[in-house]
């Protein structure tokens, strides 16, 4: 008996409550032993043509430019740790130093295109998202290319809400690419 949509077997539902979202050390690392932030809600990538405009006797005609891809929301459980290695904070020291105790002020790292780590590229990570079958197969893969964090949100508190405490954190990318994967085989393509 068939039993995926309209008799078709080979289709599967995407669902908005499996995936999964990974940045080296600071989501999803736990094989490494590094404290990290799992996500509660996230997204996939926005991708915008800028337009180019070409004007043709009497009338305007448009043609896609270059593509402008949009920053991406995600949220994260925030987590007391034992350490002193809040994930976030630590990615936010590579680009900005926050150590007030030391210097007073707010020191950039980042200047004259060198950082402290070295070069001005070094705090950009790789993210991988990943939407998952019901049965935990990866049916949709997004690489995102040297992501950095453009805005870090620590929330509002509130006395009269028992809700756990969240971050949420602006990405920043370069671009992303849409990796398939069949449920059949284990080839990966990108496009």
């Amino acid at each position: 008996m068939k039993m995926g949509i309209g008799g078709l077997i080979d289709v599967t539902f995407k669902r908005k409550f499996r995936w999964t979202f990974s940045i080296d050390s600071i989501i999803d690392d736990y094989d490494n032993g590094i404290d990290v932030l799992p996500p509660q809600k996230g997204g996939r990538p926005q991708l915008a043509w800028k337009e180019i405009e070409s004007q043709h006797v009497v009338e305007n005609v448009y043609f896609p430019g270059t593509p402008d891809w949009k920053p991406l929301q995600l949220t994260l459980y925030d987590y007391c740790f034992r350490s002193d290695n809040h994930p976030i904070f630590q990615w936010i020291r590579e680009i900005y130093d926050l150590d007030y105790f030391n210097n007073l002020q707010f020191r950039p790292i980042v200047s004259g295109g060198v950082s402290r780590a070295g070069t001005a590229d070094s705090f950009k990570r790789q993210g991988d998202l990943s939407i998952l079958s019901g049965c935990g197969d990866v049916i949709e893969r997004w690489r995102l290319e040297n992501c950095w964090p453009q805005t870090a949100d620590w929330g509002e508190l509130d006395m009269g809400d028992s809700e756990v405490v969240t971050c949420q954190v602006t990405l920043r990318f370069d671009r992303a690419y849409n990796m398939l994967r069949s449920l059949e085989s284990n080839s990966t393509a990108g496009f």
